[in-house]
């Protein structure tokens, strides 16, 4: 799997938290993509930086931040097909719910495609997707429902 992180750089100074996800990540023999901004403060971390070529190789954008983030992220991101899953990095998230006492866990059940995908919205350009880990456990067929969509979607916990 190949996860890309965007993170709002105010909510996460020098990409501390951010950077402790992304060695979790590798930990679990996940690939790790980051944005080209970000790639300055992640030299000591083998990852890989996202662009145009490797796009379609992204399996899911991790964003890390809060609501506008999250929004910032559809609207840069929305091209390349990528599901979504926001990190509140704030106080209160709305899209991003999950927060860093429970990132590990939801990070965990993505990995091993424990999450159901509800669709929130159906009469608008890109479909929103929303994940949770609370209710039915899928095994790896909801890939196959993620991949097979074309619009843009989330992944929310």
């Amino acid at each position: 799997m190949k996860i890309l992180l965007y993170t709002n750089l105010s909510k996460d100074p020098g990409f501390e938290k951010t950077k402790e996800i992304a060695k979790y990540l590798i930990s679990k023999s996940v690939e790790v993509a980051i944005t080209n901004e970000m790639e300055h403060f992640f030299k000591d971390i083998n990852c890989i930086v996202f662009n145009e070529e490797n796009s379609s190789t992204i399996d899911l954008l991790l964003v890390l931040g809060g609501d506008g983030t999250f929004l910032a992220a559809a609207h840069k991101f929305y091209k390349y097909h990528i599901p979504y899953l926001g990190l509140n990095l704030g106080r209160v998230g709305y899209l991003t719910e999950c927060n860093m006492d429970n990132c590990y866990k939801t990070i965990d059940e993505v990995l091993n495609n424990r999450y159901k995908v509800n669709k929130i919205l159906d009469n608008i350009d890109n479909s929103i997707l929303v994940f949770t880990n609370e209710s039915e456990i899928f095994d790896g067929k909801v890939n196959l429902i993620i991949k097979n969509i074309s619009q843009g979607f989330i992944l929310n916990d």
